[in-house]
């Protein structure tokens, strides 16, 4: 580990001071339990994003792929009547 000094509030330093006692850790302990806990929580925040940013085109495949799957077939003109599958006869 690397020792670093760091700045704070007096009313945040005992605060952590009556933390870890209670707990029967160090300040420092505490800290980066602190920072753990917050890297995980970007962490998780960080792969919802990446789960939620497929493109449309990767989203119709994957779901194309599961139709298939489970045996459903689409219309087989689909290309030619897309307008009117999305949006009736118009």
């Amino acid at each position: 580990m690397t020792r670093t000094q760091i700045y704070l509030p007096q009313s945040q330093l005992q605060r952590l001071k009556r933390k870890a006692a209670k707990h029967s850790t160090s300040v420092s302990e505490l800290i980066r339990q602190t920072l753990r806990a917050q890297e995980e929580v970007e962490r998780r925040q960080s792969n919802a994003t990446e789960k939620r940013t497929k493109s449309a085109g990767e989203s119709l495949l994957e779901l194309a792929d599961k139709l298939s799957k489970m045996g459903i077939k689409g219309p087989k003109d689909l290309s030619e009547n897309m307008d009117k599958y999305l949006y009736g006869n118009i």
